[in-house]
């Protein structure tokens, strides 16, 4: 091989590499650096909480008596909502607008995907369990409900950034509660993702959880 040839070949060689190298990480399976978060739809960027919240250990207790923590909430989406059932317009309010968001879910999602819902009493003083799971049922049959002793309720209403207070309480029976009343929206890795706030038209909501959930199946892509 000449000396001129040999420069020739070198080149051509230098010249290919990159070429080469830019093929390879396009191959199907070929590992890239990831890309950033991904960016929400403008649709739900309102509600996002930004970084999701883990849910850490809590005990609460459901309508049928058995204490649940946060492995109740792993593997699908549900919506918590505070209240007690006292409550003369907020609650009832708030539960008949997600039983009508559920009507509107259920003519066009699979029946496992739709999301649970959860009414917390933080009335444990006056709202039994037994009267809680027929307060809960009397507005969608689905509706599940729970409460737990004020020092095992404040953890968890603190974790999902709710609050609550008793108004008049002089220790009988006649008071009021304050609480948040926002709809918060624990995702599938139990941790609290978004916030909703009623009313909530219903087919609005549909389209706005979709997007919740495709965002959620996005992050966690990224997160593999």
């Amino acid at each position: 091989m000449t000396r001129a040839l040999g420069i020739k070949v070198a080149l051509a060689v230098l010249f290919l590499v990159p070429i080469v190298g830019y093929g390879i990480t396009q191959l199907p399976g070929a590992t890239s650096v990831r890309s950033g978060p991904a960016k929400p739809p403008e649709a739900i960027r309102k509600i996002l909480q930004g970084a999701p919240r883990v849910l850490k250990s809590f005990a609460l207790l459901d309508q049928d008596g058995k204490t649940f923590g946060p492995e109740a909430f792993a593997g699908r989406w549900t919506f918590v909502l505070l209240g007690f059932t006292h409550c003369a317009d907020v609650c009832p309010f708030t539960l008949d607008n997600l039983a009508r968001v559920r009507d509107a879910m259920r003519g066009t999602m699979d029946a496992d995907a739709l999301p649970g819902v959860l009414f917390l009493s933080v009335d444990p003083k006056r709202d039994s369990l037994d009267t809680l799971k027929a307060y809960a049922a009397n507005f969608d049959p689905s509706f599940k409900a729970a409460t737990a002793p004020k020092e095992r309720l404040d953890p968890f209403v603190a974790q999902i950034g709710a609050f609550y207070r008793y108004v008049d309480d002089h220790g009988g029976d006649h008071y009021h509660v304050r609480h948040s009343a926002e709809v918060y929206v624990i995702d599938p890795r139990v941790r609290v993702f978004a916030i909703l706030h009623p009313p909530l038209d219903p087919a609005d909501t549909v389209t706005r959880f979709r997007a919740l959930t495709a965002h959620y199946t996005s992050l966690e892509g990224r997160s593999m």
